[in-house]
């Protein structure tokens, strides 16, 4: 069984090597390999399907630019969690500057009897949409990606205990919120 996934590990390289020397092939399957990945933090982050697709395209492309830096899977693993939890930040306090509610939006949130949301699960995901950025990255990495804080913080460039204090400080917030 060992034998069988260092097999794997060596094609996966093999190919990573080929993406790095231009084999477009060889990309187009890393692409598809870790899109899921990429997706996934940049949705969690947002809630936004459209964000999320705009922010991987953005990763991707700058894998393709700096692909010939990235030396094994696993150095590309947390190359992709570092640039895209780096993004998500970025794109997030891109977005609070330029945040002009729509009159849409405004005649919905002033709008009498809305019914409550039903679902535990889709007001979870709106406070943790509403939260900082910085504590945004480390819930998301911590809980969908299911990193650890030393792991966290590898991928932030942050020290150890900042990640442990804002994670602490976001679960404060996200129960302060939720009773109330």
């Amino acid at each position: 069984m060992a034998q069988a996934e260092a097999v794997a590990l060596e094609s996966q390289d093999g190919e990573l090597a080929r993406a790095a020397g231009g084999d477009p092939d060889a990309f187009a399957e890393l692409v598809r390999r870790h899109q899921r990945l990429v997706y996934s933090i940049a949705w969690h982050f947002f809630a936004d399907r459209a964000v999320a697709e705009d922010l991987s395209q953005e990763v991707f492309l700058q894998l393709f630019q700096s692909i010939r830096s990235i030396e094994t899977d696993s150095h590309l693993v947390f190359w992709l969690r570092q640039v895209t939890s780096r993004k998500c930040i970025d794109h997030a306090r891109w977005q609070e500057k330029r945040r002009h509610p729509s009159l849409d939006q405004v005649a919905e949130q002033g709008a009498p009897g809305a019914p409550p949301d039903l679902l535990e699960n889709a007001r979870l995901r709106r406070l943790v949409t509403g939260m900082p950025e910085k504590l945004r990255a480390v819930v998301v990495l911590r809980f969908q990606e299911e990193m650890n804080p030393s792991e966290i913080a590898a991928a932030l460039g942050w020290p150890v205990n900042s990640v442990k204090s804002c994670l602490h400080r976001a679960l404060r917030m996200l129960r302060d919120r939720m009773e109330h």
